[in-house]
Order: structure tokens, then sequence, then C-alpha cells
């Protein structure tokens, strides 16, 4: 059994260290329980929205939670899966922080395109494309990101 704790205690290296080792340990828990996947996801959730009030420790920590919650096989994960649900709600939150801390949004972003354009060159290509596709709000929002009133000009362009 995995054991899930409590973060919020930690300094911020030790919070990245922690999220960092969740990340390496995530292939054992996966194995087929998606409820324990979507627990240390929200668990890993609020280990990083605790770093939030301190500007030095959260932005090692927003590192970790987005290699930890958006690695590529759970990108990959079909979109009618309850990992992708839980995917498009922590991306939805990130976002939503987002528009309060510059560069959040951007931490998320450049992950995840990073990984496809990864997976695109590699052998599972059509694997990655369709991944993509079930991301395609959260490319969208990247498109659109930024203040409100501009978000509306880009949408109209």
């Amino acid at each position: 059994n995995f054991v899930f704790f409590e973060c919020g205690s930690c300094d911020y290296m030790d919070g990245s260290r922690v999220l960092l080792l969740l990340r390496y340990l995530f292939c054992q828990i996966w194995s087929g329980c998606s409820s324990k996947c979507i627990q240390a996801l929200l668990s890993a959730r609020k280990a990083a929205l605790e770093s939030w009030k301190d500007h030095t420790s959260f932005w090692p920590v927003l590192d970790a939670y987005v290699k930890l919650a958006f690695q590529p096989f759970l990108l990959f994960q079909p979109a009618q899966s309850s990992v992708h649900e839980t995917l498009q709600e922590l991306s939805s939150e990130l976002l939503s922080l987002g528009e309060s801390r510059l560069g959040v949004f951007n931490v998320l972003v450049s992950h995840c395109c990073q990984h496809w354009s990864q997976g695109i060159d590699g052998p599972n290509s059509q694997v990655a494309i369709e991944s993509i596709t079930t991301h395609l709000d959260l490319l969208q929002e990247g498109c659109l990101f930024g203040p409100l009133h501009k978000r509306g000009l880009k949408s109209i362009r």
C-alpha cells in the first residue's frame, strides 16, 4: 500500500524533492489503480498550493508538481478516463492561478508541449497526436491566455 502524507510543513527543498520522488514512484502507483493515482495527484496539488505564499519556494515546488502531474503516460490517457478528467481539473486550476501570478500557466504549457513534440517524433506518434487532440482545450487556453480584455480580441481573430 502507498502511504500519502502532508507536505505542508516541509521547507521548499523538501517539498520539491518529495514531489520529484513521488513522480518516480508513480509507475508503482499507476499499475492499474487510477483511484490511487488521482489521490496522489490531489495530494501533490495540495503541497504545491501550500507553497503559493512564499515566492522562493513556490517555483521549484510548482515545477516538481507539473512534472509529476503531467507525465507523458498520464497525458496520454484516454479522454474518457478519470485521470484525464482530473488533469483537466488541475490544468484549469493552474490557469486560474496563472491569472494572478505570471508564469504559472507557462510552466504547464511548455512542459506539456515538450512531451507532445517528443512524442510526435518518436515511434508512438499516433498516441501523441491523440493526446494532443484530447487536450486541445489546454492548447486553446495557452493561445488565448492573457488579460481578459485581450483574450476577447485573440478569440475574435
